[in-house]
């Protein structure tokens, strides 16, 4: 509501999220061809450490952690036009005004939270959940067990939190990924 009228487009994400085209240069000339949309959704690949203990100074992020899941998310995120939205919630709309829905890249509507065809091929978000070994061991892990175990949902030990949070990250170095490395030039100037 606070952005209605003021911007054409509106992404909510995460500061070690990477939302990018894959096939064009400029999310901008992307967009245009999703104009008549509520939304346009994008996948999420997740990066792990790959093996990495700390991100060099002179090297980003998304050129030092090439591992990614073999597997692409289902969960997605949505890119809006506040105009043709009613409701937003952590990681997409919820609800269009008509006769205005979201589609995946492929101009395929859909209606629950997670995109089902996994499409990455048009665009693509890169998660680097974990960071490096460093960020995973010294920030990431503590700052999970303590969300986890302030939710009254999870049953699980401190030590059973902390080996599956172990186990998630390593399946985070499956393949080697490098479909954001055109990016790195224009991202370090």
């Amino acid at each position: 509501n606070k952005v209605r009228g003021q911007v054409k487009w509106l992404m909510i994400i995460d500061i070690d999220e990477f939302l990018f085209p894959v096939q064009c240069d400029n999310l901008h000339e992307f967009l245009r061809d999703y104009e008549e949309f509520g939304a346009v959704c994008a996948n999420w690949v997740m990066f792990g450490t790959s093996h990495v203990n700390r991100i060099p100074k002179n090297k980003l992020m998304i050129e030092t952690l090439i591992l990614s899941h073999a597997k692409v998310y289902d969960a997605v995120k949505s890119i809006i036009q506040p105009e043709k939205v009613k409701s937003f919630i952590i990681h997409h709309a919820a609800e269009f005004y008509p006769p205005h829905f979201q589609v995946t890249a492929d101009k395929i509507q859909f209606t629950r939270p997670g995109m089902p065809l996994g499409n990455i091929d048009k665009l693509r978000i890169n998660h680097y959940w974990t960071g490096d070994n460093a960020f995973l061991h010294e920030i990431k892990i503590a700052r999970r067990i303590k969300q986890l175990k302030h939710n009254t949902n999870v049953t699980l030990s401190e030590k059973e939190i902390l080996q599956w949070i172990l186990d998630e990250a390593a399946t985070m170095n499956q393949q080697e990924d490098l479909t954001i490395q055109r990016y790195t030039n224009r991202l370090r100037n």
